[in-house]
């Protein structure tokens, strides 16, 4: 089930969510998932929520890509807590791809030009900023991944793209279709998957993130709590 609610205030938003949680599922141990974009507006919603609620505890305020790890985790139990092809993983792979460099790829003339003269520091500050563009590729751009995976593209940022890839580490495109492939299959939600989720307060998801709350939609309630200035 998927339920959308809307308004100009967040205010309002806020009493309608404390009305929603007001009404526990299941055990009331259980932890409510209510993902938000930042810290401050986590801090901000359990202010409003004690407010109307009188107290506010035994939430979790997952972001959303936490929140999708981990409804693909319920999944796969075998993944580990974090992606391998995180920013701070692929920091460090990085940096050790950009010091081995090939000498004999044409298409790599551009890259080996700009790390001639660099050092460690500069190579470091060059794999953080690929590291960031590389973690956002695999929820913006899937199809720039897609086409990197098969090699149909020269690029040297493709070349580096498919040194990180690891049989037994899939990248996120790779596991977001895997999974969403599975989630159309199940006919009751899988351990691990929360019974309730709420989002609040984001005013964008990229369409990756969107397909996973519709997908899981018909295993579990998302409510979608959303600001419109309208």
């Amino acid at each position: 089930m998927l339920r959308v609610y809307h308004s100009n205030r967040l205010e309002h938003l806020a009493a309608r969510l404390a009305g929603l949680l007001g009404e526990p599922m299941g055990d009331w141990a259980t932890p409510e998932t209510v993902v938000v974009q930042s810290q401050g507006m986590q801090r901000w919603l359990d202010l409003m929520l004690a407010r109307h609620l009188g107290i506010s505890a035994n939430l979790v305020y997952p972001f959303p890509a936490s929140f999708v790890w981990t409804v693909y985790r319920s999944l796969v139990p075998s993944l580990p807590e974090h992606s391998g092809y995180d920013r701070e993983p692929l920091f460090w792979r990085l940096l050790a791809c950009l010091e081995a460099v090939p000498e004999d790829a044409p298409s790599l003339a551009g890259l080996r030009h700009f790390l001639a003269p660099t050092d460690a520091w500069e190579r470091a500050e060059l794999a953080a900023r690929l590291a960031g563009l590389l973690d956002r590729y695999q929820v913006f751009r899937p199809d720039w991944i897609d086409t990197w995976d098969r090699g149909d593209s020269a690029h040297w940022q493709g070349w580096l793209w498919r040194r990180l890839l690891s049989p037994d580490d899939p990248h996120r495109v790779r596991l977001h279709r895997e999974c969403l492939a599975r989630l159309q299959t199940l006919h009751e939600a899988p351990p691990g998957l929360p019974a309730r989720v709420s989002v609040f307060g984001i005013s964008a998801l990229p369409p990756l993130y969107l397909q996973v709350l519709q997908a899981i939609a018909h295993l579990t309630e998302v409510h979608l709590f959303l600001l419109n200035p309208c």
